[in-house]
């Protein structure tokens, strides 16, 4: 990444013919967000427009939110990802009372924890790869690519904090910036240091079991696009119901104490950031169940699929230059790839189709492609619960694992997780082990559900959907997080393999072989089967006898959007929600969210500045 002078530009425009070369400015920012180190001079220029909140991460705050300093006007923010965390500290910088609530615990707890998960195979439901400060991504491959625009003021403001709280400069110009899990804690540390000395207010092992909301009349009139959207709202924010989850100990509390059930407790707030993750079921059914405007999101679910890196250096590389990687210490970059494949037809098998083919009606195309690549990287365990089994990839700065993995996906449409609603039950078996209700494979149900119940589950169906693949994905394992896989040409041919002949997999906790052709509805199995074939054409090896498929990655993006005005950034139901990130639906990694949490603090900057 590079920055060029406008100079420049309208010399290589002139040079090319141009007759006028075209006018370019510096545009006008509504919100400079970096510490004031950081800063171009330039960038430093006060804005025409008194109409806007000003954001800085300087511990400043301008003339206009001197009168937003009221501990009535306190704000909780639902999660410390980096949504929550830059909501955070944009508003703490202008004197916002905030109050952060994070169910999972501190970087320095949360990997004692993971470590316990790794080493003695027990779960914390509260504090594990999911849940805890900086969210899922923390133990990820800490990529901070995004496709909302690489040089956008509010990418570069999100990319100057980081560094000022420890990242190396590199991310500022590195085309494919990353962290990787090793410098993630240290620089969450130093960015709750610095929130906690600005006087926000941290409180780790608090679950938010519920958002409070009011009942509130509508506007009757309507004088522009804000009252407009505040005009169709029945319900106003008033607090969250939160409990502590950390058990006590005997160092904390005494013998009574621990067998205590914690109390939950009422938080008041005058506006509610929703950053919660998209883990957070609990909350998205406690908000459908209160009236919430949710909707079905499409999202995307398959495999983790691992080679040895030493096959994709070659493949990238070549022969000769593929030692330079050298494990994350040569000077080449250890190997990565980005594969997308759209399938053609929809996934009939061509010893079915037979004479018929031409007379079926082509089911729509459905796409396949790689997701959150981790080279040198290793296979984790990503559940939240012990009866559900899900994984994810992450990485170490170094990337120096002899593995590399990558999700290998396809979206789940509506129509795909209809079969899936809570609703239907069915009694399938997969390899001759009755799962009961724990997954709908195929199109095979037992009862039908009326239209009416459909409809009302309809914006949660993508939960059902994931739920039931993960207590199936875990049946298959044989428990204790066991992880199914398959190789690929076992998957390509629908057989069942032996463990003599599994490739050795990053995976610390155990995998065992398994049918995971049979665990999605046929339609994606179909996609991923043919992309598989694509890829293999491409990179020859990529479906080879080296590549293990683990199940299931399910959880690649929110399958459930609550749904906000764009006007003003709160719930088109509820006054005071701003649902923001990426389990609200409207991010899809760190440096998004982070951006989405920035925005969401200006709209809650600007609806205190109203009021």
């Amino acid at each position: 990444v590079v920055d060029v002078d406008d100079v420049c530009v309208n010399s290589a425009v002139v040079a090319t013919g141009e007759i006028k070369p075209p006018v370019i400015a510096r545009a006008p920012k509504r919100r400079e967000r970096a510490p004031p180190r950081l800063r171009d001079d330039d960038d430093l220029e006060e804005t025409d427009d008194d109409d806007d909140v000003s954001v800085s991460f300087d511990g400043t705050s301008d003339e206009s939110s001197a009168s937003l300093r009221d501990d009535d006007d306190r704000v909780v923010i639902v999660g410390l990802g980096p949504c929550g965390l830059f909501a955070a500290l944009a508003l703490t910088e202008q004197g916002v009372p905030v109050t952060v609530l994070e169910r999972g615990q501190p970087v320095e707890s949360r990997g004692r924890d993971i470590g316990a998960l790794f080493a003695r195979r027990r779960l914390n439901e509260d504090s594990n790869l999911c849940y805890g400060e900086g969210g899922a991504g923390t133990w990820s491959d800490g990529k901070l690519t995004t496709r909302i625009g690489r040089n956008g003021e509010d990418v570069r403001s999100v990319l100057r904090a980081l560094v000022a709280f420890g990242a190396p400069e590199g991310i500022l110009v590195a085309g494919k910036p990353h962290l990787g899990t090793d410098r993630l804690v240290r620089i969450l540390r130093n960015a709750r240091e610095y929130l906690t000395a600005n006087g926000a207010e941290i409180l780790f092992g608090r679950t938010v079991e519920r958002v409070v909301f009011e009942d509130d009349e509508a506007e009757p009139e309507a004088a522009n696009a804000v009252n407009a959207a505040a005009g169709t709202r029945t319900k106003r924010v008033v607090g969250v119901w939160t409990v502590p989850n950390r058990e006590p100990t005997a160092e904390t509390s005494g013998d009574d104490d621990a067998n205590k059930k914690p109390s939950p407790s009422f938080l008041r707030a005058s506006r509610v950031v929703l950053a919660s993750g998209h883990s957070a079921r609990g909350l998205f059914e406690e908000m459908h169940g209160d009236g919430i405007a949710l909707e079905y999101q499409s999202f995307a679910a398959g495999f983790r699929i691992e080679h040895p890196q030493a096959l994709l250096d070659a493949l990238q590389y070549g022969s000769e230059l593929a030692p330079l990687a050298a494990r994350g210490k040569g000077p080449l970059p250890v190997a990565d790839y980005r594969l997308a494949h759209t399938c053609v037809g929809g996934g009939e098998d061509a010893e079915d189709a037979g004479d018929d083919r031409n007379k079926k009606k082509p089911a729509p195309a459905r796409a396949c492609y790689s997701f959150c690549m981790c080279p040198g990287g290793q296979i984790v365990p990503t559940s939240t619960d012990p009866s559900e089994l899900c994984v994810n990839g992450m990485s170490f700065s170094g990337r120096n694992s002899a593995w590399a993995n990558s999700g290998l996906v396809s979206p789940v449409a509506f129509e795909d997780a209809l079969a899936f609603c809570a609703e239907k039950e069915t009694t399938t078996s997969i390899d001759g082990v009755d799962v009961g209700d724990c997954t709908d494979v195929g199109d095979d149900l037992v009862r039908e559900t009326s239209d009416a119940a459909l409809l009302e589950r309809a914006p949660l169906l993508g939960l059902d959907f994931q739920r039931k693949i993960e207590r199936a994905a875990a049946v298959m394992g044989g428990g204790d997080l066991v992880v199914p896989v398959q190789t690929a040409p076992d998957f390509l041919a629908g057989r069942l393999g032996d463990v003599s002949s599994l490739p050795k997999s990053s995976y610390r906790l155990g995998v065992k072989p398994a049918r995971l052709d049979l665990l999605y509805p046929k339609s994606i199995t179909e996609a991923v089967k043919e992309s598989l074939r694509a890829f293999e054409a491409q990179m020859p090896g990529y479906a080879g006898p080296s590549a293990l498929l683990h199940a299931p990655e399910a959880r690649t993006s929110s399958p459930v959007r609550i749904v906000r005005a764009a006007e003003d950034g709160q719930s088109v139901t509820a006054a005071g929600l701003f649902p923001a990130g990426e389990g609200a639906g409207y991010a899809g990694g760190i440096v998004s969210a982070a951006v989405d949490g920035i925005q969401a603090a200006g709209r809650v900057l600007e609806a205190l500045e109203r009021d």
